[in-house]
């Protein structure tokens, strides 16, 4: 009996289109879907940390390429500059819109989806494509807007997913080391909380390779990955060989004053972050939101957990599908990985932090899905391939709805809507002009006026090094942006002209932009900073 089911379920496993047809069926729909995205997003602003985003990709345009990340709290860069050269490229491709942002997003974050699923496809079947499809719904639903944002804490996450399929895939197959390679660097790159895990899979994926082509004495697949692997971080590499130092040291040590999280409190979060529901409700997604109280003995919940997994890779041993022990020894190794990450943290622990690795999280639900799966082969290998094949496709589009009809709600601030015709007017094509902040607490205005002044033909400087401008020059005209104290010194300096003061609806509280005259003999006229 089980063999006549082996052999139903062999014959009715839908094989997947060869490469070529796939990656031009990807690219037509990928295409499709981001030229609706700019329609969609037309009337969407980029404010804050995505302004400051935008500010980078409108300077890549004048031949400043970033070789590393944008500025982390961390106080250095992240690791490497792959989402600025990603979203960069169809950023100019759009000519310069602002939409461009959430729509590559969309973009980015599906393709990372569909590989994934094809990836567990390609591997296992449908057992794993089904439980893929799974974890993939889960992951996007809870995303919500956030997937559509650039904002780098959020933009690796599917991506994070798609590695763990990667190497889920590699490991059956060495001719799949694409997906871990790209995955794993795009994860490592955006935001440090997520370099480990990307690390990890970027290793693995070529040490499979490389171990396969020495076993069968053909060397060329191994020097192709090796070298897409160091082209895809080729940015951290010329900036060290340039001189810019090895960044990553920098984050290591930045905030060296500040206590790590610590192994016993990173497991704690893990706990939470590994169950369904917690990945379901999105609870990474609040960026100022302070870490919840740990669950009850949180450890024991994780370590139930890895024991959980650890049984399923040994019953996985009889498995008749492919893949099964690989995804749940990678289910551990994601739970461990993920608690080393979050160890390594310095100061507050802001549930944001913990988001980029949210995605490799959904491999421990992924395999207990597969598991059950295989516990009723009957059922799985009867299903009509048309029913896998639309649940598959469809069961993750549904899910990824809300982050296609939810706007991130940063319309709505006066201070947002008026900024951008208070500050235009004043830009002289290719004058320069220094950008300062001042009692600014919980919002990051001074990227968006440096943007409007990049975006009007002037030359943005500052201090400020979240910004990544050149150094200021005492003659040059000084824009402000100010709240509390400041704010009111500068409304009563008679110095300092006022361009704006409104409401901002991330803080709902006044905040304030003046233009204050350079002064060419070198003092430079605040008196309220």
């Amino acid at each position: 009996m089980s063999d006549a089911i082996e052999r139903a379920g062999s014959r009715r496993i839908v094989r997947p289109p060869s490469r070529r047809e796939l990656l031009a069926a990807i690219c037509v729909l990928a295409a499709g879907i981001w030229l609706l995205g700019l329609l969609r997003f037309r009337d969407w602003i980029a404010t804050g940390d995505h302004a400051i985003f935008q500010l980078r990709l409108e300077r890549m345009a004048d031949g400043h390429v970033p070789l590393d990340g944008a500025f982390s709290r961390f106080g250095a860069h992240h690791p490497g500059p792959a989402r600025e050269w990603l979203v960069g490229t169809l950023y100019w491709l759009s000519g310069g819109r602002t939409a461009a942002l959430p729509a590559t997003a969309i973009v980015v974050n599906w393709s990372f989806l569909a590989a994934a699923v094809v990836a567990a496809w390609r591997t296992g079947g449908r057992t794993l494509a089904l439980a893929a499809a799974a974890g993939g719904s889960l992951l996007v639903w809870g995303l919500a807007a956030d997937l559509h944002s650039t904002w780098n804490p959020y933009l690796p996450v599917v991506a994070g997913h798609a590695a763990v399929w990667g190497v889920v895939g590699v490991a059956t197959d060495t001719r799949r080391w694409v997906l871990p390679v790209v995955a794993g660097s795009v994860l490592a790159q955006v935001h440090a909380t997520g370099f480990v895990a990307g690390i990890v899979t970027i290793g693995a994926a070529l040490v499979y390779v490389v171990l396969d082509a020495r076993r069968r004495g053909r060397s060329q697949r191994a020097l192709i990955a090796c070298g897409v692997t160091i082209l895809l971080w080729s940015g951290p590499l010329v900036d060290l060989v340039n001189g810019g130092g090895w960044n990553l040291a920098d984050l290591a040590s930045s905030a060296s004053e500040e206590p790590r999280v610590g192994l016993g409190r990173a497991a704690d979060h893990v706990a939470q972050k590994v169950m369904p529901w917690s990945i379901w409700q999105g609870e990474t997604r609040n960026p100022s939101a302070p870490p919840e109280p740990p669950p009850t003995a949180p450890v024991a919940v994780l370590l139930v957990v890895l024991v959980l997994l650890a049984w399923l890779a040994w019953l996985a041993g009889r498995s008749r599908t492919p893949g099964l022990r690989t995804l749940a020894v990678v289910a551990i190794a994601a739970c461990t990985i993920a608690t080393i990450s979050f160890s390594l943290l310095r100061g507050f622990e802001h549930m944001y932090l913990f988001a980029p690795v949210v995605g490799t999280l959904v491999a421990p639900f992924e395999t207990v899905i597969a598991a059950g799966l295989e516990r009723v082969p009957t059922a799985v290998a009867h299903l009509p391939e048309g029913l896998v094949l639309t649940l598959v496709i469809v069961s993750p589009l549904v899910a990824s709805f809300r982050g296609w009809t939810e706007y991130e709600s940063i319309q709505s601030s006066p201070f947002d809507r008026g900024l951008r015709g208070a500050v235009v007017p004043e830009v002289r094509a290719g004058a320069s002009y220094t950008i300062v902040a001042y009692d600014m607490v919980g919002v990051s205005a001074e990227g968006d006026v440096a943007l409007y002044v990049q975006q009007s033909g002037g030359r943005p400087r500052s201090v400020q090094p979240n910004l990544d401008l050149p150094s200021p020059r005492p003659s040059d005209d000084v824009f402000v942006v100010a709240m509390g104290e400041a704010l009111r010194c500068l409304a009563e300096d008679t110095g300092a002209r006022e361009l704006i003061v409104a409401e901002s609806s991330d803080v709902g509280l006044p905040v304030g932009v003046f233009l204050v005259a350079g002064d060419p003999t070198g003092a430079l006229p605040l008196r309220c900073g």
